[in-house]
């Protein structure tokens, strides 16, 4: 066989997984919401496999509502093969090795749930939510420590993987939300 043609069969392959789909995704909005502010109706999870639900645990507490582009089409990742499509966030400069600081789930809007990625339809958007407090668990592994951003903000850093049976078939590049973003949130949130 020519180097060539195994060029592209390996192509071939990485593609009809999702690996080779464009990996950049970035920051659009954030928002402090409720839990109690969403139902099932306004946003769907891309991956229902991933147990919890950011927004139906109670009690109700303040989360903050991240809008990211993709450009990949994730719906179509999670739905080629079963494959489960994970929100990793964490504090920027303590790395990736610190638990996460909201739910793995992703979502979309409702409306967008079907619809065709095009000028006039789905434009890529997506949807997590970040816990705003939380508390320490220190004898968990790894340990959690506890944070208050409505205190302490900090760079928060996210990205998205998918995983099939025994692989990583997606990874997109890593998203910053800025301290100033968090920080004019918050100084919104007490002028309304």
């Amino acid at each position: 066989m020519n180097y060539a043609l195994l060029t592209l069969l390996a192509f071939s392959a990485c593609c009809s997984i999702g690996a080779c789909a464009s990996s950049t995704i970035s920051l659009s909005s954030l928002r402090l919401v409720q839990s109690s502010d969403f139902s099932g109706r306004l946003v769907t999870k891309l991956s229902p496999a991933i147990t919890g639900n950011a927004l139906a645990v109670l009690p109700n507490r303040e989360l903050i509502r991240v809008e990211f582009t993709a450009s990949a089409d994730l719906r179509k990742i999670a739905k080629h093969g079963d494959k489960i499509v994970f929100l990793h966030s964490y504090f920027c400069d303590r790395g990736d090795n610190y638990a996460g600081l909201g739910g793995p789930a992703v979502y979309v809007e409702a409306a967008d749930t079907n619809a065709e990625r095009s000028v006039n339809g789905f434009d890529g958007r997506y949807v997590f939510f970040l816990d705003v407090t939380h508390k320490a668990h220190p004898t968990s592994i790894p340990p959690e420590q506890g944070f208050d951003l409505s205190v302490k903000s900090e760079d928060i850093c996210f990205y998205v993987t998918a995983h099939g049976a025994l692989i990583t078939t997606y990874r997109s590049s890593v998203a910053r939300i800025p301290k100033a973003a968090i920080d004019q949130e918050f100084g919104a949130k007490a002028s309304r």
